[in-house]
């Protein structure tokens, strides 16, 4: 098994090929164009490292694991959701599509990004050889991962709605109207670049075993597509304990008084602590983005699929231009509070 060469990281290499797992794990790529790109930049070393471990996880349990997810939320959506059957919206079909042209183009990308990665860590990132779970047993790494990594995600989210550049590119993903497993993968193609950026660095510094990063990636997406999934269940007190669809489902909420809540993934912990908890109320409240501009056409065709596509690519620096122009570049389009 590849996997076993790698069991525990044993340098700042190691750090960086954990980094790389997080960030792009559950992203496919054209394997040959990146290995083309990655060797133009000098960085072949690293990418013999992340070609061993794609292959691998592409070939392993994550993959298998990730789909049987999705499989068990379109299960339970179609049969408990809130508007059922969800399988045929066009929305769905729609969002897989974003899903498909966002990992061609990611692919392009990424292939430059290993390189100054690797350079992040290897030059400029010197206490990346901490490595402090390296030695500890594998139900510590996975703990803590669990915990770090759970806060990392919240404080990513939080950074994504206050910083208006930042949001507007995240709006892609609150642009939706209808909540489904695939709402998870609506988003603009820089979103999860900027969400693994800040939510997974501090695991990789930790270090750890791979398949510790293997059960992190796994279990952080999967319960995304469980509470994106439109499905009325609170789970009784449990509901202030873990993150709910039914309490995700406000965060995606168009009304003012919901603006700014409920930014955890697992945990309600950090929203209880930063005060942006919101329980208890009604859902027959509308989801997305107030007033926003793109309404991309549900045809189920390349073109329009394509054409939907750019429209959201293009959206945020759309955005961002237009309040530099009027002086309010801080402004996020789509507050509800603002006029």
């Amino acid at each position: 098994m590849v996997l076993s060469a790698f069991a525990e990281l044993e340098s700042s290499e190691g750090s960086a090929r954990m980094f790389a797992l997080l960030l792009f794990g559950s992203i496919s790529v054209d394997k040959a164009a990146l290995k083309a790109s990655v060797y133009s930049l000098h960085a072949g070393f690293l990418w013999e490292d992340l070609r061993a471990l794609w292959v691998e996880l592409r070939a392993g349990p994550l993959s298998w694991a990730i789909l049987a997810g999705l499989v068990f939320c379109l299960a339970l959506e179609y049969f408990f959701g809130r508007q059922r059957p969800k399988l045929v919206a066009k929305t769905f079909f729609f969002n897989y599509g974003l899903l498909i042209l966002n990992t061609i183009l990611l692919g392009g990308i990424l292939g430059f990004l290993y390189h100054w990665i690797n350079q992040f860590y290897l030059i400029w990132l010197p206490f990346a050889r901490l490595r402090v779970l390296a030695d500890k047993p594998f139900f510590v790494q996975v703990l803590v991962g669990f915990l770090v990594s759970d806060f990392t995600i919240f404080f990513s989210h939080w950074v994504r709605h206050k910083i208006a550049p930042l949001w507007h590119i995240h709006a892609i993903h609150h642009s939706e109207t209808a909540l489904s497993p695939a709402t998870l993968f609506r988003e603009h193609p820089l979103d999860p670049v900027v969400n693994a950026l800040i939510t997974y660095a501090p695991m990789a510094l930790l270090g750890g075993s791979i398949w510790a990063g293997t059960l992190l990636v796994l279990y952080t997406v999967v319960w995304g597509l469980y509470t994106h999934s439109d499905l009325p269940m609170t789970w009784g007190p449990l509901k202030y304990v873990l993150i709910t669809p039914a309490y995700h489902r406000i965060h995606h909420s168009i009304e003012p008084r919901h603006w700014d809540k409920n930014f955890g993934h697992i945990l309600t912990l950090w929203d209880w602590l930063f005060g942006t908890a919101c329980f208890g109320v009604e859902d027959s409240f509308e989801l997305g983005v107030q007033d926003f501009p793109v309404k991309p056409e549900f045809r189920i065709t390349v073109g329009s699929m394509f054409a939907g596509w750019w429209r959201l690519v293009w959206y945020p620096f759309q955005a961002v231009g237009q309040l530099v122009s009027k002086g309010r570049p801080w402004q996020r389009l789509g507050d509800p509070r603002v006029e």
